[in-house]
């Protein structure tokens, strides 16, 4: 249920960790936290990516088409 309060903004609506490569293997760490918008209508992502070959953030919105 929606409180109002200053966390239910911030924090997101799904926290999602998979430790596998882009090959499948388990081999680094994957964090993507995900925030709803709009009813459900568009979507914030926050992705951490580290694993053997490189590090790297990504950020964007997801909107239906």
């Amino acid at each position: 249920p929606d409180t109002g309060s200053v966390l239910d903004t911030v924090l997101p609506d799904t926290v999602s960790v998979d430790l596998v490569s882009r090959t499948g293997k388990p081999l680094g760490l994957e964090l993507v936290l995900t925030k709803d918008l709009f009813a459900g209508d568009a979507q914030l992502f926050v992705r951490f990516v580290k694993n053997a070959e490189e590090t790297r953030g990504e950020f964007g919105v997801k909107i239906p088409w």
